[in-house]
């Protein structure tokens, strides 16, 4: 399922716009997609179904198209040439009719019909690419991208399935989780089963009150498909039995003595319901309760917005120590009172019946009620806030009826009306009212609610109001009219209508109605026969005279032209029409339109006659098909899709528009032209500089403007056309060769034209003018003078010469100053002169942050981008062991929980929008923390950085309080993109990258990690420096090593097989570029790891690549070594020794074969070459993380396929074949896709995550056992004791090697000595010793064969010259010793003390033990 879901956000455009689509409706507006079902199920079901194949990159893909509808399904063959199958004409509407589905499929039906309407569903579409999708939310509404839906109906339910994918798949409304990929793949049956019996099917089943018993299903379905098997569960009676849903089955929960059927049920892809019940009877002891009242009576009283607790009484008492039943509560009428857990609140005036109910121990329910009435408020008085206005004639005021009281509840309407209407307006809005004055005098207005008034007596001052007294029309007095003509007069009077006086309402009539009529509220004049008619107007004034004017028309016998107008638009609004090139010629009937090459989609306004009929004629966009299409008056349509009239390119054509009524017809021909555009343009200073256009190239604008300093004496413009045809490029017409031209600069302003064109179009002339300004010179004296200055322009960063910036006057920049450890400050500027900023940061408050040691502390656990450790892992199947499963987030999606880090003995991740510690002992979340928003797919984890956890989220970084969790500062990326890249911490800053798609820009930024103002936990921080590059950065996680930092990009272009990625080496604290290494083949979509002096990284290209790195950290580009593994790989390299491990496919992310490589690396020149290769089930889109034991390398990997599976591989060195043990090492409990690279812990745990939302912890169940201490006792010429404590029972093994020998292998100290140990304290008696010194090392091995890691100890010369006082040890204490034998003659010290061996113990060889002790 979600194979399909993610084949399509990788794979195909607009199934990226599709989900894009659904992801920012659930971001901005809040709904749930959900299948939606209301009431009774019927068999209704919309579905609009398309074509299989990518029709988008290759037409000759299809391979036919399925049209379902319940109980029809109906297979449909293709045609050589066919883009809708000619098999499915008439099938189509038989079956839509069939099924009483009105619909709208045209002459020739496509398999996306424009209508669509049953049992008051209705779908229209609108979209031209006839491709959208339908969303039902949860209240039952429908909202679309593209279609228009009613809300559904009683039963009906709508499903819109699209596909675009390598393979069939196609999408509900369910936010994707229901794929089909054809009927026969419907789940048909669904049965229950418990775990101690898994084959007898359970349809009954008994349990106690408070207890749990899982059901288990078992669904009927093909074993590939891919469609949901989400079932609905209900309890008939949840008072004995609630039930929830789990994987692969529910849990029960017995609640009350009694009984309820437990049901799951689904719609399965066919329409058909399918369920299974079982019956489940519910016991319990304790009392017996009979009887519920309540201790406030049975009837309540209530003010609006009171509340009131009430307090249960059983029957009887509820013995002391028992609880008392749980009660369900209800409100009749919520809207009135509302009920939770008792307490009731009184919402609205009215009447509600309360009711409590539990079921007792024989099953009973047992109620009480209370009828709760809501007092209404009664309205007492109303004023109005001025009693009293004075105004100017002309002047508004405002009147607010004040309600007396505030929370009256029964208002009557309001009425206002003023008793002098010369004097004052009254315009009234419910309880306000806008008064203007409109002549001096005095005057009232009241306002009347019910019996209830108030008054506001109102002065104006001015002129006294002068009435109306004459009426006259701006048209004149009488007009000629052609049959069929329409006309609205318009009137004037004799003085302007003051503002906000109302006009008067005028009444018309006509003298002769056979000649002419009238509107008599619009005054609308309607021509009819030829003839003379009068058509008056009159009105009464304010003062009662009534006041007239009359105005003649004559009616021709000559008929007005049905066409009034008709317009060719590029938008659905009819707001940026087409060039017409040739107006239409009443005579010919023609008229001709430029349509720019670039466009495919036609929107046609057309304004006729009333009963008159307009239709368009032509051919479509291929000359396939000939096509008439009705419009409608006044109405824009789109002709798109299968329709449209255009294809993207140069091709002319023609179209006939035919308007008719009653016998008359008329008919036009419209040329459609076309005009070339330019499809690329840009313009570069003479240092190749790219210059900001304003505003921003785009092929349907034309004019731009471009501003360089003085020093600049030329620009290069780079362009070309949109189509290949066009390969006339010229600039102030002259031709231009391979599209790049030097424009020199005139003088302060220069313009230049520039076209793209041949014989055979039309030319668009874009304009562009240069604008030359003498640039102004800025300096930073920056505290502390290591802080770092940027400066950014609309185009990015600016950078200074030997310090100093040379900027536009008048333009805007801006800058920021920042150091870690300090409080950066930013700002912007525009300058018109020169200017030298002083800025002193200030220190940054006090870190109160904790200091956490990090086992593994981000996406690789160690600075080289390493994944490897010693602790020991489960290595073979017998070994593993789910330690726990535990849903920390939901999905895949906004809700998916990332990977996590170790931190602090820890485990950090986040979900949904929480940043969350977990247990790593348990899986349980210890601690939250709330995010500024969420991370979609959520694919990287954490970053720990000196007691902070920073999180990347949808554009933008956040950080935390590692003990905390409380945000501590926000940064938002100014370009925004996903922030799919890991982030590294170095030197108290961070390093990450943004996506916006494969070919916009987007940021690699370094921020200071310091927490500025801790009093401010959403503080937004300011990069230190940003680094823009076209593609942006995905998945590509940078390394840093002294002062550089290095990172892949994507290669800006789309799909994955382009030469156009690198590597960018830049100063990290500067962000100065040094390196530009490339290009590299296809996106590079890995951290770079380090290993032995070199760099190593992956392409989705399908190249593993590796660099030399110099002392200084920059790449040696001269050394680049490149394997090509497959079709992509996207993992960061695993590095031991002379072994890398990665991973590839041979086709795309879910499709092909999927490999784990293991590859080996020339020591001496860097060259990789393949050493084997073992295929997993699904592509491991991600890092392998490594754990060093026994002599083998065991490296583990998960894979996206539907399982998850946890792979491990054994490898060493000499291996030049994948060990029968390699493969998958651990399938999790909770199945899933899976995009994660698993952590290690000291112990051997391996944790990671997968789509299902849960979190693993895989332990070694079988470890090896561990030699915990070693102590040398009782030494002699031949032997010692050599104290050992083991972890578990079993053998010891142990060689006695000389101080200066290699240490041996497993294998031989397997032929050594060996002992039999038990867990504890043993003490062994070395054997093989001489008396001088010797190293012994000792390896334990269980009964099950398992060794632990070989240990070693010293074990001293029998005799030690120098060593006085016998310890085994030579110390301070020995040279007091041999000093005191020497000076007093000692003769016990005679061979001890004799370092020289000259017989003699004296100060000569204490000198030599003194200088024996230094040099040691």
């Amino acid at each position: 399922m979600q194979a399909n879901k993610k084949r399509r956000c990788i794979s195909r455009v607009f199934a990226w716009m599709l989900t894009l689509a659904m992801v920012m409706n659930i971001l901005l507006n809040g709904w749930t997609p959900v299948m939606a079902a209301s009431g009774e199920v019927l068999n209704v079901t919309l579905t609009v179904i398309g074509d299989t194949g990518n029709h988008m990159d290759d037409p000759d893909s299809h391979t036919g198209f399925v049209y379902w509808l319940k109980d029809e399904p109906m297979q449909i063959t293709l045609g050589e040439n066919d883009y809708v199958a000619d098999n499915c004409k008439d099938l189509i509407p038989d079956i839509l009719s069939k099924n009483g589905i009105d619909s709208d499929v045209g002459d020739y039906p496509t398999l996306y019909a424009s209508r669509m309407e049953k049992d008051g569903v209705i779908l229209e579409n609108e979209i031209p690419a006839r491709w959208c999708q339908i969303v039902v939310n949860e209240d039952g509404t429908c909202i679309s991208d593209g279609w228009n839906t009613t809300s559904l109906s009683e039963g009906c339910r709508i499903i819109y399935y699209w596909v675009d994918s390598d393979e069939d798949c196609r999408i509900t409304t369910d936010n994707y989780q229901t794929q089909l990929n054809y009927d026969t793949d419907a789940v048909t049956d669904v049965s229950f089963y418990t775990q101690e019996d898994p084959d007898a099917v359970v349809e009954q089943i008994e349990c106690e009150a408070g207890s749990q018993v899982t059901l288990n299903t078992k669904l009927t379905v093909p074993e590939l498909s891919t469609v949901s098997r989400e079932l609905n569960w209900t309890s008939t009676n949840e008072s004995a039995a609630t039930v929830e849903a789990v994987e692969g089955g529910a849990v029960i929960t017995g609640v009350a003595a009694g009984e309820t059927d437990i049901t799951a049920s689904m719609t399965n892809t066919l329409g058909d319901e399918i369920s299974a019940t079982c019956h489940v009877t519910v016991s319990a002891s304790g009392t017996l309760y009979t009887g519920l009242t309540f201790e406030e009576g049975a009837e309540l009283s209530l003010k609006s917005e009171e509340t009131k607790q009430l307090t249960p009484v059983f029957t009887p008492a509820v013995p002391e120590g028992e609880n008392p039943p749980a009660l369900t509560w209800n409100s009749t009428k919520p809207d009135v009172v509302s009920v939770e857990n008792g307490s009731l609140e009184a919402l609205a005036p009215g009447q509600s019946e309360i009711t409590a109910s539990f079921v007792n121990n024989q099953g009973d329910t047992v109620q009480a009620s209370c009828q709760v009435t809501v007092e209404g408020i009664p309205l007492k008085s109303i004023s109005l806030d001025q009693g009293n206005l004075s105004m100017k004639v002309g002047k508004t005021e405002n009147l607010s009826v004040i309600l007396n009281p505030e929370n009256a509840t029964e208002i009557p309407e309001f009425q206002w009306s003023v008793d002098k209407e010369g004097i004052v307006s009254v315009q009234p809005d419910g309880q306000k009212a806008v008064i203007t004055a409109l002549g001096g005098g005095e005057a009232v207005v009241t306002v009347k609610a019910g019996e209830l008034e108030a008054k506001c007596q109102i002065q104006v001052k001015g002129e006294a109001y002068k009435p109306l007294t004459s009426l006259a029309f701006e048209e004149g007095t009488s007009a000629e009219m052609k049959k069929g003509e329409k006309k609205t007069l318009t009137p004037k009077y004799d003085r302007e209508l003051a503002e906000g006086e109302p006009a008067p309402v005028l009444i018309w009539s006509s003298s002769k109605q056979e000649v002419a009529t009238v509107n008599a509220s619009t005054g609308e004049i309607a021509a009819v026969a030829a003839g003379t008619s009068e058509i008056t107007a009159s009105f009464t004034n304010t003062t009662g005279a009534k006041v007239s004017a009359s105005f003649e028309i004559k009616v021709t016998d000559e008929n007005v032209k049905l066409l009034k107008n008709f317009s060719f638009f590029k938008d659905s609004k009819g707001e940026t029409p087409f060039d017409v090139v040739k107006e239409l010629d009443p005579a010919t009937g023609e008229m001709t339109v430029a349509i720019p090459e670039n466009t495919n989609l036609l929107y046609i306004l057309a304004e006729f006659e009333e009963g008159a009929e307009a239709k368009v004629t032509y051919k479509n966009y291929d000359k396939t098909m000939d096509l008439t299409s009705e419009l409608k008056n006044g109405v824009i349509k789109v002709f798109g899709g299968r329709e449209r009239m255009v294809e993207v390119g140069q091709e002319a054509r023609d179209i006939t528009f035919t308007v008719k009524a009653g016998e008359t017809t008329e008919k036009y021909i419209v040329h459609l032209v076309r005009k070339s555009v330019v499809g690329k343009f840009s313009v570069q200073d003479d240092k190749g500089n790219e210059l900001q256009l304003t505003p921003k190239f785009n092929s349907n604008t034309f004019g731009y403007e471009v501003t360089v300093p003085n020093t600049v004496t030329a620009v290069n413009l780079t362009f070309s056309p949109y189509d290949e045809a066009s390969k006339e490029l010229k600039v102030n017409g002259a031709l231009v060769e391979n599209g790049r031209y030097t424009l020199k600069l005139t003088g302060s302003k220069t313009e230049a034209t520039f076209t793209a064109g041949n014989a055979s179009v039309i030319p668009t002339e874009y304009k562009l003018t240069v604008k030359q300004l003498v640039p102004v010179k800025l300096q930073f004296n920056v505290t502390p003078d290591d802080a770092v200055v940027a400066v950014y322009d609309s185009q990015g960063r600016v950078w200074p010469e030997e310090g100093v910036y040379s900027l536009l006057p008048g333009v805007e920049y801006s800058y920021n100053v920042t150091k870690t450890g300090y409080v950066g400050q930013n700002g912007k500027l525009t300058l018109d002169a020169d200017k030298t900023m002083e800025i002193q940061l200030e220190k940054a408050p006090e870190s109160t942050l904790p200091d956490y040691e990090a086992e593994w502390g981000g996406f690789r656990k160690d600075e080289n981008n390493q994944g490897i450790t010693q602790a020991e892992t489960p290595t073979s199947k017998e070994d593993e062991n789910e330690k726990w499963a535990v849903k920390v987030g939901n999905g895949y999606g906004s809700g998916a929980v990332s990977s996590p880090i170790l931190v602090n003995g820890n485990l950090y991740c986040f979900a949904g929008n929480s940043i969350l510690k977990v247990d790593k002992e348990t899986g349980a979340v210890l601690k939250s923390g709330k995010m500024v928003t969420s991370s979609y797919f959520a694919i990287n984890p954490p970053c720990y950085a000196n007691g902070m956890i920073l999180v990347g989220i949808a554009g933008q970084i956040q950080a935390f309080n590692a003990e905390t969790l409380e945000s501590l500062w926000v940064y938002k990326d100014p370009l925004g993109g996903q922030t799919n890249c890991t982030i590294r911490y170095s030197d108290g800053y961070l390093y990450t990258g943004f996506w916006n798609g494969e070919n916009r820009k987007a940021n690699f930024v370094c921020l200071s990690a310091t927490d500025e103002d801790p009093s401010n936990p959403l503080e937004q921080k300011t990069a230190t420096w940003k680094q823009e590059v076209v593609g942006g950065f995905y998945w590509a996680g940078a390394y840093t090593t002294g002062d550089v930092v290095m990172v892949g990009t994507d290669d800006g272009d789309n799909g994955n097989t382009s030469d156009t990625s690198y590597v960018y080496v830049m100063n990290k604290y500067t962000g100065e570029v040094l390196q530009k290494v490339g290009p590299h083949h296809g996106d590079i979509r890995s951290d770079i790891s380090y290993s032995n002096g070199r760099i190593y990284f992956t392409s989705k290209g399908g190249y593993l690549y590796s660099y030399a790195l110099g002392s200084d950290g920059r790449i040696d580009e001269s050394s680049r070594q490149a394997l090509e593994l497959g079709k992509m790989s996207t993992g960061t390299p695993a590095i031991v020794g002379n072994r890398l491990y990665v991973a590839h496919t041979d086709g795309s992310n879910f499709s092909g074969t999927y490999y784990i490589d293991v590859v080996n690396i020339n020591p001496d020149t860097g060259a990789m070459t393949l050493a084997y290769k073992v295929q997993t089930e699904g592509y491991v889109q991600t890092s392998g993380s490594v754990s060093v034991q026994n002599g083998y390398n065991y490296v583990y990997f998960l894979d996206n396929s539907a399982n998850g599976n946890l792979y491990m591989i054994k490898d060493n060195e000499s291996m030049t074949e994948p060990d029968p043990e390699s493969g998958i090492l651990y399938t999790p409990s909770k199945k899933q896709y899976c995009i994660a690279s698993p952590i290690i812990d000291n112990e051997g745990t391996i944790y990671f995550k997968n789509d299902s939302g849960y979190m693993f912890a895989v332990s070694n169940k079988n470890p090896a056992p561990k030699i915990t201490e070693t102590l040398v006792s009782d030494r002699t010429d031949t032997g010692a004791n050599l104290k050992v404590e083991v972890s578990q029972n079993g053998t010891l093994y142990y060689m006695v090697k000389s101080v200066n020998e290699p240490a041996p292998s497993y294998e031989e100290i397997l032929k050594g000595t060996q002992v039999e140990v038990k867990a504890g304290e043993n003490t062994i008696a070395l054997t093989g010793l001489t008396a001088d010194a010797a190293k012994v090392y000792v390896m334990v091995q269980n009964a099950s064969g398992k060794a632990s890691a070989i240990a070693s100890v010293e074990i001293p010369a029998s005799k030690i010259l120098g060593d006085m006082n016998g310890d085994g040890k030579l110390d301070f204490f020995d040279f007091n010793a041999l000093l005191k034998a020497a000076v007093n003659g000692e003769e016990n010290s005679s061979v001890i003390g004799d370092l020289n061996g000259d017989g003699i113990v004296n100060f000569v060889d204490a000198n030599l033990l003194q200088k024996q002790l230094t040099d040691n």
